[in-house]
């Protein structure tokens, strides 16, 4: 009984770590390796990092089969997610084959890192994280030392943020992959809606440092990131998640109240709010203007456009995975859904699209519901935003590994909650 007692004990603690790993170690391992002079993307410390996450996870799916734990979870939702995924890393592999035997130009020319990238970083943690499931598991305690973990990498990051407050607005770039400006726009956007998140699940003390350190320090990186895409989806996430709290967090008169304010502000007069993002950051307040003014996109209506025409040259079983014509040519659609309908075709999207309409319904329920697992529906919403405006779809690593979860969870069983 006690061996047993000791066994669930380390399966539990394996399977925390394994969720702590994926939701936070490559945006702190990339912090870590540029403060130890490790400016490559590729950096030893990533490469140190990734392979601690692969090597947990591919522990945790023994701990799962041990466990039983896909005879217990795993739905049809999730079992044909992974098929889809698997169906596009093969769609990939095959591009890649006919990429270097044309003129395209591919902005990552090597196939055998895409693919480990694939494996690694998306399919293998994705198969593991059905150990979130576990009954005896902590998910708080989880989510409280991912937000920590995000915290400290965030005021780190503010040093790398401070460098680039001088660039031109063309030309809002970071150090390297995970620390450009606008993944670390993100990743703060992230940390405010976890620290809402674990106001409804902390004490007196703990909602004390979320509420005057944990939601500031976010949205002043948020701002100082100069990036307008991380802030407008925070609002609209943020409040789609306090109305449906049921009040857990805010008073649901007073959020209305201050949402008509701010609906109000917007339309009359917003000059004050530019101000005071200005103070944060000029060139925010000058991208913002730019999109108001001018309807500046930063070119990706020209990606969306490139993306269209060659998804309609084959609607039904796709194209490449990247444009293959245009001034955008080997670059990503910067739009997982028009990125699905260009590579999957209607019969890969389809089912997609299908498989987001399930989630985003359960999402629904828990976000409303407000339960210990409420967080990791803020992570797939995040993520799926960002995919919108930026990335790639393969590589959405958070988006796919959260969505799989959610999927696991049977739409009964949630509103019997």
């Amino acid at each position: 009984m006690y061996l047993k007692k000791a066994q669930n004990k380390i399966f539990d603690l394996f399977a925390a770590t394994s969720i702590i790993a994926v939701f936070s170690f490559g945006f702190f391992f990339s912090i870590l390796s540029f403060y130890l002079g490790f400016t490559e993307e590729e950096g030893v410390l990533n490469s140190v990092g990734r392979t601690f996450t692969f090597l947990i996870c591919f522990f945790c799916i023994l701990v799962a089969i041990r466990t039983k734990l896909y005879q217990l979870y795993l739905t049809k939702n999730s079992i044909f997610l992974l098929l889809l995924y698997v169906y596009y890393a093969g769609i990939i592999y095959n591009d890649l084959y006919l990429v270097y035997d044309s003129d395209v130009v591919f902005l990552d020319a090597d196939r055998n890192a895409i693919m480990q990238r694939i494996i690694r970083l998306v399919f293998i943690p994705m198969l593991s994280l059905i150990v979130f499931r576990r009954e005896s598991l902590d998910l708080v305690l989880c989510a409280k030392i991912i937000f920590f973990i995000l915290f400290w990498s965030l005021l780190a990051s503010l040093t790398i943020l401070q460098l680039n407050l001088g660039d031109a607005v063309e030309e809002r770039v970071g150090v390297s992959g995970e620390l450009n400006s606008l993944n670390m726009g993100y990743w703060a956007a992230t940390e405010f809606l976890l620290a809402l998140f674990l106001l409804t699940k902390s004490n007196k003390a703990y909602k004390i440092f979320y509420l005057f350190l944990g939601l500031p320090l976010s949205l002043y990186v948020i701002m100082i990131s100069g990036s307008r895409g991380p802030l407008l989806y925070t609002v609209i996430i943020a409040l789609y998640y306090l109305y449906l709290s049921n009040g857990s967090i805010i008073n649901k008169k007073i959020l209305k109240f201050s949402i008509v304010i701010f609906v109000l502000i917007l339309l009359f007069d917003y000059s004050f709010i530019l101000e005071i993002i200005k103070g944060f950051n000029p060139v925010f307040v000058e991208r913002i203007e730019k999109a108001i003014n001018e309807g500046d996109s930063s070119g990706r209506d020209g990606l969306y456009m490139t993306a269209i025409d060659q998804f309609l040259k084959k609607p039904f079983f796709g194209d490449y995975f990247v444009l293959t014509s245009g001034i955008y040519k080997g670059f990503y659609p910067h739009n997982i859904i028009i990125e699905a309908l260009m590579a999957l075709g209607l019969v890969g999207a389809i089912p997609l699209f299908v498989l987001m309409g399930k989630t985003f319904y359960r999402i629904h329920f828990i976000l409303k519901i407000n339960n210990d697992n409420a967080w990791i529906a803020l992570f797939f919403l995040i993520s799926f935003f960002k995919g919108l405006s930026t990335w790639n779809l393969y590589g959405n690593a958070l988006l796919w590994v959260s969505m799989f979860i959610i999927l696991t969870y049977d739409i009964k069983e949630l509103k019997n909650d």
